[in-house]
């Protein structure tokens, strides 16, 4: 489960009202989006898929004032084996540097701009989980019968 920051539901050492007000009211509002991603990496770990999907939130180019040197930089959102088991992710992609791409960020330890930003593209994510389930079928069913073949000639 993810991880999930606790924050007090009173602000006690804060004594004008407004104030206590506005910290009560984005604390709650801080957990309910806590809870909810917390809700979709549930729904999505379902799905024991073998792989590492993702869906590009933003891209845009790393060199603007060079149109003939095309390199993307890109926000993704997956679901990916990270921290130790299947969660919600954010990446940063950049066509110069390949070998840091899928460096993998929980969602829940990412900034609240993050979070918020990668809000439309859960749908996509899922669709995406739910395909590769769907691929995932045909390609164990091949690895269990040549495993099975292998152990039997043990």
């Amino acid at each position: 489960m993810a991880i999930v920051l606790k924050r007090p539901k009173r602000a006690p050492d804060v004594t004008d009202p407004h104030e206590r007000e506005l910290i009560e009211a984005l604390n709650g509002r801080f957990d309910q989006i806590n809870h909810l991603w917390a809700e979709a990496e549930q729904k999505l770990k379902r799905f024991a898929i073998p792989v590492d999907v993702q869906v590009t939130m933003r891209a845009y180019s790393s060199r603007p004032e060079e149109p003939d040197y095309p390199v993307e930089i890109r926000h993704c959102l997956g679901f990916a084996k990270c921290a130790g088991g299947w969660r919600i992710c954010h990446s940063i992609e950049h066509d110069d540097y390949p070998q840091d791409d899928g460096q993998w960020k929980a969602l829940s330890e990412c900034s609240l701009d993050v979070r918020l930003e990668a809000i439309p593209y859960l749908p996509a994510l899922k669709a995406k989980v739910v395909k590769a389930a769907e691929n995932s079928i045909g390609t164990l069913d091949s690895g269990i019968a040549e495993l099975r073949k292998a152990v039997d000639g043990i």
